[in-house]
């Protein structure tokens, strides 16, 4: 069983720390009338109180691990006919399995209990405990003892409350004659609970009672026990309003350093670089070429071009015509092109020379970047500067049903995400980007556009020393760079190049999970190391975290500026902290949806969700499993689906399967399935199992010695 923080159930009990709750009378009295309303009385008296006391105790654990089946210990007096005079304690603890189905009520719950109750006492005589201490790891025993007379004499007692049989977590009901109310003891093993969790223990267990028995007929998984105190502290984690240009684009903050610094060097790529003057020349330039070739607000330019200077301005010059790009890796497979070329409808390809033939551009304009053209002078023309709801650009991410999905990002989310990213982890005037991701990555507008609009440098890798080891350690080793963003597949291949470090070196990680063994190469190699966390849906990043120590858990830190963060269960129901849902983020990052498919879009975007407060905001379901970390941190569990990460990339099993379906060989009968080793769903089993068998059972050869699969 998973509790609070993910952690689990240990293999044995070292010790227990016992935590008494007095019920009060007002619950008190709550749950009698309950029990003893006419849908819910049963046999007895005992039963009835019982019954509601073991309901609420399987939703909240229902409710905690998100599991249909539910099976906890349960004490029950066991003794037999033939031992009815004999001294001593007969009592056995039994496993008490109890299904919640998604669209039962308490009422229902209670009637489940009742029914496996009275099947459990028929069968006691044969009762098997918990064997191997595995069955169950919550126990509940409801104890209600009535001290009378004795020979006529009266007496004096004292109540004794041990603790009894297995498990992590042992609730007890102490209903004792002469209290006024009943007593709610927990015993908790010290290897599972910490001080905060028994305090939410008892925080969601008693919401959990009484809010189901004030709506015994609404679905549980409708009825949240979240606390107020919980709410309020989500809200502050949540509060991220920060004022940005929202009126500006990428455009406006680029030309705004071009009038502070218009000597300062841009970028480079090799021997070649160009000043904020002369790259903000050569954008106005090509954009007034797009702008004669139909480039215009609402329409989308193919971009591919190799990682050069070239590249730089190609995208700022479709901005600047306000046009939206779409990027064309030319490392991609042809019909991966082809493909997005066609479902982008870009009219226009901006390109280079040397690339003529590569893609079918059919009857769309063609715009070469390279080739020469005459300064012309002119300023952007009214109404063709891109508006902030415009989009910035379409990046193609795989998709689960086979065909490759275009992200629609506007200008208002991209501005925010730059000036988020300038506040933290931060850039300036004196930094220096080495930009290695593909344009085709979209975390590749953090490289490219930050320093840009902080008054900084980007150096444009080549796609040759992007890929080398050897050659991104010299690049580093050179002293120039302060700021490098890579996937751990790079940083890895950095380090096992012999990279020792870079002083003054700001290191962002992200695009896949960080794995541990690096944290601590990598905290001793930079001066800062950043952990990066975002779908494309909602724009690059969505939270940061500096990592400054090799903790036990890895945080992807908390939302950006104008970002909010949901965690929330299957009905979308805000979970208590501590507890793995699903994460939702709302805010000024969200794409406007995917490319012309609004049946996908309206499946990923909620247009209106409304939290437990009633707000109604529009959210993106990321698909991740994740949790709140009681400090207010994110962890990130796994996904949800099949969909993996390689090298950063966004992997959907149904392409995968799709692409396996169209071999050359004919179509397969059955299409091909990744292995899930863990919740991450790790790339290793990816490129094992298609390296490994094609469709049909049909063998394909390994890659050569030395080569990456």
């Amino acid at each position: 069983m998973v509790f609070y923080d993910g952690r689990t159930t240990p293999n044995s009990v070292s010790h227990r720390h016992r935590v008494d709750h007095p019920l009060g009378p007002e619950l008190t009295q709550a749950v009698r009338d309950f029990a003893q309303s006419e849908d819910i009385r049963a046999l007895s008296e005992n039963l009835s109180a019982y019954s509601v006391f073991c309901a609420a105790l399987i939703a909240y654990l229902h409710k905690l691990g998100g599991h249909e089946r539910v099976v906890i210990g349960t004490t029950w007096h066991n003794r037999q006919r033939p031992f009815q005079s004999a001294i001593g304690l007969f009592m056995v603890q039994n496993p008490f399995d109890v299904s919640v189905g998604a669209d039962d009520t308490f009422q229902t719950l209670v009637k489940k209990v009742q029914s496996e109750a009275l099947g459990t006492k028929r069968h006691l005589p044969y009762a098997a405990g918990n064997p191997g201490g595995r069955a169950y790891d919550v126990t509940l025993n409801y104890v209600k003892a009535r001290f009378g007379p004795f020979a006529n004499m009266p007496i004096d007692h004292h109540w004794y409350r041990p603790s009894y049989g297995d498990g992590s977590m042992q609730v007890q009901i102490h209903d004792l004659d002469g209290s006024q109310h009943p007593t709610l003891s927990i015993d908790f093993s010290d290897d599972v609970y910490e001080a905060a969790d028994r305090d939410a223990v008892f925080a969601h267990y008693l919401a959990c009672l009484t809010r189901l028995m004030a709506n015994p007929n609404v679905p549980i998984d409708s009825v949240s026990m979240l606390t107020d105190a919980e709410r309020a502290e989500l809200d502050a984690w949540n509060e991220t309003e920060r004022d940005y240009p929202s009126e500006d684009t990428v455009v406006d903050l680029f030309e705004w350093q071009v009038e502070r610094r218009p000597d300062a060097i841009a970028v480079s790529c090799g021997d070649e670089r160009l000043t904020y003057a002369e790259l903000s020349e050569r954008a106005r330039d090509l954009a007034e070429e797009l702008r004669v070739a139909g480039v215009g607000p609402g329409t989308l330019v193919g971009v591919y071009l190799n990682r050069s200077v070239d590249l730089l301005v190609g995208v700022l010059a479709v901005l600047r015509a306000g046009g939206g790009y779409v990027p064309l890796d030319p490392a991609f497979p042809r019909d991966r092109l082809d493909y997005m070329l066609e479902d982008s409808d870009t009219r226009v390809l901006l390109t280079e020379t040397g690339m003529q033939g590569d893609l079918d551009t059919g009857d769309r304009s063609i715009v070469y970047v390279d080739r020469p053209r005459v300064a012309s002078g002119a300023t952007d023309q009214p109404g063709v500067r891109p508006d902030p709801e415009d989009l910035a650009y379409v990046l193609y991410t795989s998709g689960s049903t086979g065909r490759p999905k275009g992200v629609e990002i506007p200008h208002r989310a991209l501005t925010n995400f730059l000036r988020s990213m300038a506040e933290q982890p931060g850039c300036g005037e004196d930094d220096t980007l080495l930009a290695v991701t593909t344009l085709s990555f979209d975390i590749a507008g953090l490289e490219l556009y930050l320093p840009l609009v902080t008054g900084g440098h980007v150096e444009i890798a080549t796609r040759e020393t992007a890929a080398d080891g050897r050659l991104l350690r010299a690049h580093l080793d050179s002293g120039a760079i302060t700021m490098l963003q890579a996937t751990p597949a790079t940083w890895r291949m950095l380090i096992d190049s012999g990279w020792e470090g870079t002083p003054g070196l700001k290191g962002l990680i992200g695009g896949e999970a960080l794995p541990p063994d690096l944290v601590q190469p990598l905290i001793d190699r930079t001066s800062s190391l950043w952990n990066m966390y975002g779908p494309t849906e909602t724009t690059i990043w969505s939270s940061v975290q500096r990592i400054t120590s090799a903790p036990a858990v890895i945080s992807i830190g908390r939302p950006v500026a104008n970002t909010r963060f949901h965690v929330v269960d299957a009905r979308l129901q805000s979970v208590p902290i501590g507890i793995a849902g699903e994460l939702l983020i709302s805010g000024e990052g969200l794409a406007r949806g995917y490319h012309r498919r609004p049946d996908l879009a309206a499946e990923k975007f909620i247009e209106t969700w409304v939290d437990d407060r009633g707000r109604g905001s529009r959210v993106y379901r990321s698909g991740d499993l994740v949790r709140f970390t009681r400090a207010g941190q994110l962890v990130h569990l796994g996904r949800l689906d099949q969909q993996v990460k390689i090298r950063g990339f966004r992997v959907e099993v149904g392409e995968v399967e799709a692409a396996l379906a169209r071999t050359r060989r004919g179509p397969a009968r059955r299409g091909g399935r990744l292995p899930r080793t863990d919740r991450g769903s790790p790339a290793g089993g990816v490129r094992r199992t298609c390296r490994g068998r094609c469709p049909n059972g049909r063998r394909v050869a390994s890659p050569p010695a030395g080569r990456a699969a």
